[in-house]
């Protein structure tokens, strides 16, 4: 084995051990109940990583957090130069929409990544020789993996990865085409981990706290689905009876009574798997078993409520819409609520070292600068009317004027909305007496 090799080793066992241990049951007298459950004991990337791809609540549970806070980007305040560079990076190489994508990544496993390719003239494995950012690339964690730390206790990077190992060809690659493959510099990475200890570089996936309610929501789906076709089809019960078991022997073409049942399943195969399908019976008896399925709707929802809980989001917002069931404005705000906190404790903060670094690499203008999102608590246009609606007839009612700009302002309408509101001006009286007077007597 080469050093690559244990060293990769080393990581992925190191990975497993610290998964295991905080995966553990807490059942103190069954102490396998999970296995039981049939529930893994320790998860890993491709566990998370097939849930994701093959299952529709899971992929929800890590796209819709990411697809609610950026349904509008963030702005740069306090730093004209670097706003003017950044929307410019934007325009060439789409900055925030790989923002965005390593947002989404990072939740699928312990972390994600940003791969900076910089034209420098220099291998990947080199530092940055400050040329032109061309690209920046999202990866998974199975796409990138650190190679070796910095041991330095002096160094202010100690613990930090002192080199990469890239492998876009790997788990969670998008792209046919072969990818890139060798070491890579710290320079031109930098990690996103949601939930990751200062200093870490393993954040806390996504789907881990679901994942055993997943497995179940995997089944009742599964079962459901087979139950249904097991019991349109029906499983088949054959009695031989007091049948000459040589001659059935002889029919099937084995050699002993053990064999009846195994050739029997084999030939029962084509009819099980078809619903046109027909066989022999060879004087047999034959009888079809009916199932009777539960109704799945209560286990799945028991399913439905933790996955739900372990992110913080409303099963109707989690699921979408339901017969006769939208999501209230309560759940919506929950949903805000929780947008706001990933802004506070996530993606703010992230967003900001990652410009920071790039600003170390001189990839944008440097200088202190502030990360703005938008108010998700903001009413909407439709709504600020309503708004006004009610406020007029309020006044209406109690026989008081009020100044249109001052309350418009006060709502928070749009001041090329409050000038649109044209107010008819009063009649000139002077104008209208020698319009008159320029009448005919007989008028």
């Amino acid at each position: 084995m080469s050093d690559k090799q244990l060293i990769m080793a080393v990581n992925g066992l190191t990975a497993s051990l610290r998964q295991m241990a905080a995966q553990q049951t807490p059942d103190a007298k069954h102490h396998n109940s999970w296995r039981s459950y049939g529930y893994k004991d320790a998860l890993g990337f491709e566990d998370y990583w097939n849930m994701y791809m093959r299952l529709g609540l899971a992929k929800a549970l890590v796209r819709l957090p990411v697809d609610e806070c950026w349904r509008n980007l963030p702005t740069i305040d306090g730093n004209a130069a670097l706003a003017k560079a950044i929307e410019e990076m934007d325009d060439r190489i789409g900055l925030w929409r790989a923002f965005r994508d390593v947002d989404e990544r990072q939740g699928v496993g312990e972390y994600g990544a940003l791969f900076f390719e910089i034209a420098d003239s220099k291998t990947p494995d080199q530092p940055n020789g400050r040329g032109e950012l061309q690209a920046i690339k999202p990866l998974y964690q199975s796409q990138i993996e650190p190679l070796d730390y910095i041991t330095d206790p002096t160094n202010a990077r100690y613990g930090q990865p002192k080199t990469w190992q890239i492998n876009e060809d790997a788990v969670g690659d998008q792209n046919a085409q072969a990818g890139r493959s060798g070491k890579v510099h710290p320079d031109r990475v930098y990690v996103w981990a949601e939930g990751a200890p200062h200093g870490s570089i393993y954040g806390t996936p996504a789907l881990m706290a679901a994942f055993n309610s997943l497995v179940t929501a995997e089944k009742i789906l599964g079962a459901g689905g087979e139950g249904f076709w097991k019991s349109a089809r029906g499983s088949q019960h054959i009695d031989f009876g007091d049948a000459d078991l040589s001659k059935i022997m002889q029919s099937l073409g084995v050699t002993k009574p053990t064999d009846i049942q195994e050739k029997v399943n084999e030939n029962m195969e084509p009819f099980n798997t078809g619903y046109d399908s027909t066989f022999l019976t060879m004087g047999a008896k034959r009888e079809t078993i009916q199932i009777t399925l539960p109704n799945p709707k209560e286990f799945f929802t028991v399913c439905l409520n933790d996955i739900a809980a372990s992110r913080g989001i409303p099963g109707t917002v989690l699921i979408g819409q339901q017969t006769g069931r939208l999501a209230s404005d309560e759940d919506q705000t929950q949903l805000a609520k929780m947008a706001t906190a990933r802004y506070a404790n996530h993606l703010t903060p992230t967003i900001e070292g990652t410009i920071r670094h790039m600003q170390e690499q001189k990839l944008l203008p440097g200088g202190p600068f502030k990360l703005k999102w938008p108010d998700l608590f903001e009413p909407s246009l439709g709504e600020k009317l309503d708004n006004l609606k009610r406020f007029a007839e309020v006044m209406s009612a109690m026989g008081r004027e009020y100044d249109d700009k001052a309350v418009f302002n006060f709502l928070g309408l749009p001041d090329d909305l409050a000038r649109a509101v044209v107010v008819d001006p009063e009649p000139d009286v002077s104008e209208l007496d020698s319009d008159m007077d320029a009448l005919p007597a007989d008028a």
